[in-house]
This record gives C-alpha cells, structure tokens and sequence, in this order.
C-alpha cells in the first residue's frame, strides 16, 4: 500500500502545470499482473480505477479474457453489488494463485487466468468500457502495451508525460492516480519492476491537473448582440443491445470450393429483430470478421460466407469460433478437435451439436446420419465345451461400411466381461449362456452379434483303473499304458489326465463299459521311466482314482493290474486279459511290484521239471571235477615216494 503524506502533496499540488492531458471519463484499468515468480503462474491481479468525481456501480459487469487468436473466457461473469468509488480502486484477484499482500474486493468466478499476448476487456451493459492488451494480443486500443515480465506489472500513467519512474513510489505522478487514457495501450501503459495493487481501502488518489482555460483578450471590435447557442439537448440513452444472436450451422469442408461455400450462420432467438451492424466473427487464427450491416429477424438466420469474411475454417486439427456483440459481450463461442467429415455441416439440432450430412444454410437445421453401424462377426467356434475349458473368441472377422476402426466388448452371459480383438474365457459352471460381441465405431454406432454355447460337466468315476504298464518294452516295441473301464456305463474321459511326477497328458475320448484304451507310441507323450516312477490316473477334479508305483522292471516285462486292485510285474506275453478282474487268468510272476498300500505278492507253482534236470547236471560235474582232482592228487604222491 502506498503511504502518502499530506505535507509533500501540497507542494506537488500547486507545482503542476498545465498538460495536454487525455484524462478517461470512465473506469478503467489501472494495472495488470499476468504472473508472480517461477512456480506461481496464476499469482495475478486486475486493477481498476475510477478517475470520475462519482462512484460507478459495476454490478453485473464483465471482465473477459481474450487470446492471442482472439478467442475469449470470462475471468469475472458478472459482478456482485461492486462500486469503484470517486477516485478509487477496486481490485480483482485469480481466486487460488494470487499471493499479494493486498486484499482483493473481487475474485475471478472462473478458473482461467492470463498469460502472455492477452488482452483484458472490461464490459458494461452497453458494451466495452476499457480494453488493454499486450504482446501479441489481438485486442487492444491503439498500439499494444508492453508484456508484464514475470513478478511484474504494467501500470496506466497519471499524465501524458508520466514515466516509470514517476509512477513509482517517491516519483513525481505516484499519487496522481492513473487515468491518462488516449485509446493507446502503449502510450497509455508503463512497466513496473514491483506491481503495487490497490483496492477499495487503498487512499484516493487524484489526478491535479487542470484543464487549460481559452485565453481572453481584448480586439477592440465592436460588440454585437451576440448570436445566443443552441442548448445542447441531452442525448437518448442507448439501448441495450439484445444478446439473442447465436452460432447456429458452421460448414468447414464443403464439397464444391472451400473459397466460395464455406459458411458460418447465425440464429436470432430472441423475440425482437437485431440489428447485426458491429457484430464480430472470430476464428482460432487472427482471423476476424465485423458484419458491416444486415438485420436478422426473430427466429430467423443470417448467413455468412467465407467469400465475405475472409474466415477460412480448419479442417483439421480443431478449430474455434467465437460470436461478439458491438458492446463486447461474448454471446456464442463453439469449438470442435480432429478431422471434419467432408460436406457435413457442424449444427445445433435440439439444444445439441451435431455433425449432419443435411446443410441447411439460412433455415432450421436438420439432422442427418451417414454413419452405418458395424457389422460384429464372432466368427467359427465350437460351441459345446466343459467346464473350465478356456475357449478362444475372436472379432477380427467384424467390418465397418464406413472404413472405421473399431473398439469390441464381449460379455459372456455367466457375469464374466471383455475386451479387445482377441479374448479368451472359461465357464466355470454346466448350462447355456449366450456370448455377446459389440463393435462400436468412433462415432459411437454399434453392431452385435451373439453365439450361444452350450458346457456340459465333466464326467468322474472311480470304474477306470490302469490295467498295465510296460515301461522297459522289449526291443523294437513301444512303452505303453492301459486303461480299462471295469464299470457298466460309458466313461466320458474330457478333462481327465495321466500325471508323472510334475508332467501331465491330458485324457479325451469315451470309453465304453469293458472296454480299454491303449495309448503307445504318438498317442503316449509321457515317458516311462526304466528306473522306476509313480503313475496316476486323475478325473476332471485333480482327484487321484487310479496309481501305480514300480521300482526298475526287467526288459519286456509289464506292471498288471490284478483281480484284487493290486499290481503284479510279469511277461507281456502273459498279461492278464485286459479287464483285469476276470477270474482265472494266468499270471506268470518275475517279482512283486511295489504296490500303492499294501504289497501282496503272489505265490509260485511246483518247481519245473528242468529245473531239476539242471540242478542234477551242476551237482554231477561238480562231482566229477572232484573226483578227477582227487586221482590225480593220489598218483602224484605215489610217484614222489
């Protein structure tokens, strides 16, 4: 805040001299801060000041931001019972980023914020009372004003002649308020290296000068009755202007030139005519357009071409257009991003924009699609599986007429949801459920299309045992493994597996009651291990029903399931029959093998008649040899004798 002293005014008071002086005759603004220092973007401030001897009600004012394309945000809607009093200040702050020591009377009821090459437009009920810019600003009075550094401000001068320094404390004009206004931005403004805001319980400040008087001299001519002036009648108030003129059909990309048959419209909606004289047009370039004359009646439409307003719309990228009144308020703003569709007009059609291929320049919009749905495609799949069984779903063979990429979700009728080109699922219980595929375009129309599966649960029993193994075959034949289904139905082995160890074959096919599955060669991919192992039989729930346990096997032999449940290791060529619990098979037993539980080995024959025979041949040449040994022992004595 700045500290006068009465004492050091007075002398300034009587010092001033006359200047040509272009004092405003209304609020204006006073100072700008754009940003504090590194870190404190929106550390920002508007000041305005009242150079007039009466108070200004700025109630349901606006303070608008505009880009450097021009575009325009408000920073204040609409004040809220506001006065700038005689010769005072009322400040407006960013509501979240500004740090000043200076309390501001208002804040910002928006969240945008001013940057470099912007301007600050300040707009009563009959239109724009002040307008500062800077930089590269599009809006502005007169010549630009400098851009505030950071952490500083630009300031509106007291006098034509006031400097930086002057406006600083202990200068000359720095209690002489700052109402210098010549419609110049940059004759108007100077920078300040330190902002100083001020608000309503800063002190008045008071601009000293006077207005020069006409000087009277006397020539001596002789007077005549003087010609009595004409009053001057007191103007008409002007009258508000309506603010029913709204953006209502922009066309970007026409089919024919884009020179000749692009066109903005606008709609009239309210229920007087309105005078369209002033208006402006503004694109996101520099770009903008006044409407030199033209009415648009209520509910009516006034059309304007790019061969008229010089206004080239993007087709691409985005673009925005912005609607102002003469008195400079913002009544239709409209923006759009991406690519525009060819000979489509962008239009408000029932309180909505739409992108319609029906043009309507200059009458009521109508909406008109040619977007066509995608045709969604789940393609071949078998649709009779088990439980748990990850199925594979796939929506690559979905089109779109229109060319368009898509996005696909599924939903798979038991809770379970997807996405993308490629999914896979499991039902994790029996019934029927219906899969949906959904393709959507980016325009948001869809397709469906819908499989319905049919899962069926796995079959368990405990009728199917191992009935053989041969894990050493003899040479030139295969390792193999029997399964017999000992009960009276039919065995459904889906989801069945043979484990070894941390290696698992899983199972298919049924198989009928007496009857045997043999799996050799290709059809066994688990390896038999000579040296001995532990092979089980699992059903669909892990569930071991079935399992046999060898040490090392002579070549040829094979592990048989015996009529009692256990396993028993003897020659293939005398395998049991391959039910294996059929009474009176022979078996011809090598050695026991080791059984899972208890081991119960089976019981030999008489001893084979050649058995004998060899046992008498080893036992006679052992005697022989013995004898001969002894002859021979004796006769050598003898001799020696």
């Amino acid at each position: 805040m700045r500290v006068k002293y009465f004492l050091i005014i007075i002398p300034l008071i009587f010092s001033i001299h006359v200047a040509h002086a272009a004092p405003a005759s209304h609020v204006v603004i006073s100072e700008v801060k754009i940003s504090g220092l590194t870190g404190f973007s929106t550390d920002e401030f508007v000041e305005l000041y009242n150079p007039t001897d009466s108070p200004v009600d700025i109630t349901g004012w606006q303070m608008i931001k505009r880009t450097a394309s021009g575009a325009a945000y408000p920073l204040v809607e609409s004040f809220d019972s506001a006065t700038v009093t005689a010769r005072g200040y009322f400040l407006i702050a960013h509501p979240s980023g500004y740090a000043g020591a200076v309390a501001p009377d208002a804040r910002y009821s928006t969240s945008n914020s001013l940057s470099t090459d912007n301007s600050v437009e300040l707009v009563g009920p009959l239109g724009v009372v002040d307008v500062v810019g800077w930089g590269k600003a599009m809006h502005f009075e007169g010549t630009v004003a400098p851009t505030p550094g950071s952490a500083k401000s630009i300031e509106r001068k007291a006098l034509p002649s006031s400097t930086t320094a002057d406006m600083m404390d202990g200068g000359s004009d720095v209690f002489r308020g700052n109402g210098e206004d010549t419609d110049h931005n940059d004759a108007d403004f100077v920078s300040r290296d330190i902002a100083d805001p001020q608000s309503s319980a800063s002190d008045l400040e008071f601009i000293t000068a006077q207005a020069p008087k006409p000087k009277v001299t006397n020539t001596n001519q002789s007077l005549s009755t003087p010609t009595l002036a004409t009053a001057p009648t007191t103007p008409a108030p002007a009258q508000p202007v309506p603010h029913t003129v709204a953006l209502s059909e922009i066309l970007p990309d026409p089919k024919g030139p884009d020179t000749t048959e692009e066109y903005i419209e606008l709609v009239n909606t309210g229920d007087v005519a309105v005078d369209l004289t002033n208006w402006k047009l503004n694109d996101s370039s520099k770009t903008g357009y006044c409407i030199p004359k033209g009415t648009i009646v209520p509910g009516g439409w006034f059309v304007v071409k790019r061969g008229e307003s010089g206004i080239a719309l993007n087709n691409t990228g985005g673009e925005s257009v912005t609607l102002t009144a003469p008195d400079g308020v913002v009544t239709s703003t409209l923006s759009w991003e991406g690519t525009v569709p060819e000979a489509q007009s962008y239009s408000l059609v029932k309180g909505a924009w739409v992108w319609t291929a029906k043009l309507t320049p200059g009458a009521a919009n109508v909406f008109l699609d040619t977007n066509h749905a995608p045709v969604a495609n789940i393609g071949d799949v078998d649709t009779n599986v088990h439980v748990r069984d990850s199925v594979k779903l796939s929506a690559t063979d979905s089109t779109d007429p229109d060319g368009d990429d898509l996005d696909f979700s599924w939903t798979f009728g038991d809770g379970g949801v997807g996405s993308g080109t490629n999914v896979k699922h499991a039902f994790m219980k029996a019934g029927t459920f219906t899969v949906v595929l959904t393709a959507t375009d980016p325009k948001g129309k869809s397709g469906t299309a819908k499989v319905t599966f049919t899962v069926q649960d796995y079959q368990r029993s405990t009728d199917v045992v191992i009935s053989t193994i041969v894990p050493n075959p003899a040479d030139g034949e295969d390792e193999y493994v029997e399964l017999v289904n000992t009960g009276l139905k039919n065995v459904d082995l889906a989801g069945w597996s043979l484990v070894i160890g941390a290696k698992q074959q899983m199972l298919d096919g049924v198989i009928a009651t007496k009857g045997k599955l043999h799996l050799a060669g290709e059809d066994l991919r688990l390896a038999l291990r000579n040296a001995g192992a532990t092979i089980e039989l699992k059903d669909p729930d892990g569930k071991s029903v079935s399992a046999v346990t060898w040490a090392t096997t002579p070549r040829g032999s094979a592990i048989i399931r015996q009529a009692d449940g256990t396993y028993s290791t003897g020659t293939e060529a005398t395998e049991a029959d391959a039910l294996g619990k059929v009474e009176g098979a022979s078996v011809v037993v090598a050695q026991p093998a080791t059984v899972l539980g208890e081991v119960q080995p089976k019981k030999s024959g008489a001893v084979p008649w050649w058995i004998w025979l060899v046992i008498l041949g080893v036992c006679g040449a052992t005697w022989g040899g013995w004898a001969l040994f002894q002859s021979h022992h004796v006769k050598k004595n003898a001799i020696q004798k």
